[in-house]
Parts: C-alpha cells; structure tokens; sequence
C-alpha cells in the first residue's frame, strides 16, 4: 500500500530545501518522464485506476496504482511496480487483483498525457518513521496543453502515518504549504480531456442509511473541506471572482456540517477558531465583490453628483483590491498551512466517535430541531429589525445546508421545502447585500472625501422596504409547510 500526503505549494518552495528537517538530509535529485496510458473513453481513470511507464535511470518501470482512500491530500492505495523492457506497459506482469482491469484492455490501451518534472528527495527518519519527501517542479504535457506541476508529496516507507502530517505541520513553517487531492494523474486526465480549470463547486457526497452517524460527518466534512481547498489557488494567482465566492461556500457548508456534528466528534477548537478568521477575511472580500458588481453600479449610476459618484466608484474598487490584497498575504501565511493541515490530520485519523447513533436518526433529529428553531422566526418577519432579519437569515441557512446534506435519506416533501426555502435566502441575501452596501458606501465616502451619503441611504432604504414585502410573503408561504420530522 502507498500511504501518502500530497500537498501543494501556491507559492513555490521558498525556504523549504534549507529547512532544518531537510537540510540535514543528503537528497537525490533527478529528471523524471512518466508516459500515463488509459483508453480512449479512459475507463482506468472513470475507475480511479493509474497505468503508467516512468524512465529511471536508464531503464523503465511500470507502475499500477488502484483508487485510493482518503480525502485532503492525504491516500492510502494499491501500488505494483516491476521494471519493464521499453515505454510501453506489460499488462500480463501486473498480479494484483486490481489491475486485472488492465489485463482486460490490452490493446486498446495508448498514451494519453505525459510529465516531465525534476524530482528533488530526502528519505527523513522521525520519530522511528522512515518518510520519502519528494519536492517536484516541471509540467504536465497533454494534446499540445501544458500545466505547471509544483508540489511536494510525504510517502511513507515504513512507521506510523501520523508522521506525514508532523513532518508536514514543521515544513510548512518555511513555505506555505496546502492540502491536495488533485494528483498528476487527475490533471493530467483533465488537461488531455481539454476540461477548463475553473471554480470548483461541491462535489456529490452521499450518505447511505446503514453509515453510522459520525462516518457520515466525516464524509460530509472532507466533501465541504476539498470544495475550500480546491478554490484557493484561484483566489492567491487572482483569477475568476468565483473562486472567492466557491471557496467561502466550501468553508460555510464545512463549519456548518461540523456544527452539525458537534456531539459526534469536532477538531480541536484552535481549528474552529481559524475558520472563524479565514471565513471573515473571505467575507470581507467577497462582500466587496458583490457591491462592485452587484449593487452599487445602478446606484451610483443615479448618483446626482456624477463627479462624487466617480469617486465613490474609485473608492469602492480601491477598497475591493485591499480586500482581496489583505486575503491574499493572508492564505501565504504559516497559520492558514497549519490550520489546512490539521484539519486534513482530523480528517485521515479522527479520534474516536462520542455514541453509535445511526445516520438516518442523526439526520432527522438535526432537521426536526433546525426546522422548529426556524419555524419560531417566521412569524416575527412582518415587524423585524435588521438583526432579527439576519438571524433568520442564519437560521434558513443552516436548515438549508441541513438539507442539502442529507437530501438522499429525507423523502421527496424535503426537495419542496429546499426550493421554498431557496427562494426566502435568495430575498434575504439581496436584503443583506443592502445591509452591507450602507457600510461599504460610508467606507467609500470616508475616504474619497464625499461629504454626504444620504442619497444613498435613502435609495438602499426604499429597496430594502420592496425586499421586505418579499420576505413577508415568502415567510408566510413557508410557515404552511408540513415535515414529517
């Protein structure tokens, strides 16, 4: 079995080869071509198979790698090596139940994308583990495509796997290193493929009746966690608005599943704590990109003083790029590697689960105890303050997390009330979205030196009133609903 941390490095390697860990260490380094073979409707991959043929030296070795376990960077999986005479695979060597799917193919296996990377690596003992760490830089090639490879990956040859994540948690003091799920083999099916990287959405998690409750938490935490991990790159090389926005929704579904889950088992609290100061700092950002988009354009574009409303323009998209500056410097930094680490580390080896509650009562309990704590603020929405409206707010998020949660053992009235429910958070986010545009005006106007902001004030103010009619009819048509829970 190869048990392995794969972690990625946003930005580069840095001080880590003069690490003390490292520097102590005579390291190898060498040039390495890998050939990956699959079909051309790439049936190993579609099995979370790898087939691929890698010069060493001057010889090649065939290797076999079967779908793993894991989630977070972190993998235990088959592996079957055995040198080989040329670029090409001997299927009929492989002996491993696993990959007789190989043996199957035969012919129809062909290359389908290659690397060529520099491999730089320390075999560290630790604390009588024996761990390979690999720091690898160069590219993935694939249909005239290329992408960049920068990583570092912890496999351990022999002793206890909590060593990958010590040896990790001490790296990460000198480059800022991050969790990874996305292999070479995986992007580089992905590049062959020609699939665009872009924003990362939730993936599908499913929970299955017969899970015990807390195998189900851990299901759902690492779904949350790689949705986060898998946005972060875009947010630190500055692309697309929507990585910020993917990655807060990646973090909002985790704190809300562990929340959820506070009575089966929780990370330390110095982790949840963290994710209270990531989530801010994602908040703070993506608040700014909703008002420079979203809000404050027909706004200001009705600005009686169009000179004024240049400059609050100007003041809004400075404020918009410190935002995005202060997260930026933020996720580099030595605290955020640790706390993406320790929850991977939570995650591959969870302390023991309080109880044996069974899935589908852990799922009915929480959705009958969010449903009545809901129900208790829909009839308030009529008179509600700004506070009340962001409590309920709260309260309709974590129902519909709830649910998106365990919509696979809820019936079909669970999907009814989603929708209904989607509708009312909807309102409530253009109704919180104009809670916020007060404050990010006034920020805008402080330091553009726009005396008065009262024009809008007053234009937010009559929105908000449209808004609140909506909500009142959403609460009223919610409040009819019936659930079995």
């Amino acid at each position: 079995m190869e048990i392995e941390l794969k972690l990625l490095l946003p930005a580069g390697a840095g001080g880590l080869r003069r690490h003390p860990l490292l520097a102590a260490v005579k390291s190898q380094r060498r040039l390495l071509h890998t050939l990956y073979f699959d079909t051309a409707d790439w049936r190993l991959a579609r099995a979370g198979a790898a087939l691929r043929v890698r010069r060493e030296g001057r010889g090649w070795v065939q290797t076999f790698k079967s779908e793993g376990q894991g989630m977070a960077g972190y993998s235990a999986r088959l592996e079957e090596a055995a040198e080989v005479a040329g670029p090409w695979p001997e299927v009929a060597r492989l002996q491993a139940p696993e990959a007789h799917i190989c043996t199957r193919l035969g012919g129809e296996l062909a290359v389908r994308f290659e690397t060529r990377f520099w491999r730089q690596a320390w075999l560290v003992v630790a604390e009588g583990s024996r761990v390979e760490i690999a720091l690898d830089a160069g590219s993935i090639r694939a249909q005239g495509r290329e992408a960049p490879i920068a990583e570092l990956e912890l496999e351990l040859k022999a002793g206890d796997p909590e060593a990958l994540f010590e040896l990790a948690l001490a790296l990460a003091e000198a480059a800022p290193l991050w969790p990874s799920e996305a292999s070479k083999a995986r992007r580089g099916v992905a590049l062959a493929r020609g699939e665009e990287a872009g924003p990362a959405k939730a993936g599908a998690c499913v929970l299955r009746a017969d899970m015990k409750a807390a195998q189900g938490l851990r299901l759902l935490c690492g779904n949350a966690f790689t949705q986060l991990l898998d946005n972060l790159p875009g947010i630190v090389e500055g692309g697309d608005a929507e990585y910020l926005h993917q990655a807060r929704v990646g973090l909002r579904r985790l704190r809300a599943a562990l929340k959820l889950g506070a009575k089966l088992a929780s990370p330390p609290a110095a982790t949840l704590k963290g994710l209270a100061e990531l989530g801010q700092l994602l908040g703070e950002a993506r608040d700014w990109d909703v008002q420079d988009s979203a809000v404050l354009p027909a706004l200001l574009g009705a600005w009686p003083d169009q000179e004024a409303a240049v400059r609050l323009r100007a003041g809004v998209e400075g404020l918009r790029r410190e935002a995005h500056a202060v997260l930026g410097r933020h996720l580099l930094e030595p605290s955020v590697s640790r706390l993406l680490l320790l929850l991977a580390r939570w995650l591959a080896s969870p302390a023991a689960p309080r109880g044996d509650e069974r899935v589908t009562k852990w799922a009915h309990g929480s959705l009958r105890r969010y449903w009545r704590s809901l129900q208790g603020r829909l009839g308030e929405a009529a008179g509600a303050t700004d506070a009340d409206i962001h409590a309920l707010r709260l309260a309709v998020k974590r129902l519909r997390y709830a649910l998106d949660f365990f919509h696979h053992l809820v019936g079909e009235e669970a999907h009814a009330l989603a929708r209904r429910l989607g509708r009312l958070q909807d309102d409530l986010g253009h109704y919180n979205d104009r809670c916020v545009a007060v404050r990010c005006l006034e920020r805008a106007a402080a330091r553009m030196g726009v005396a008065s902001t009262e024009f809008g004030a007053g234009w937010l103010a009559a929105e908000k009133i449209a808004l609140r009619a909506a909500l009142r009819k959403d609460c009223a048509e919610l409040a009819k609903t019936r659930a079995r829970w």
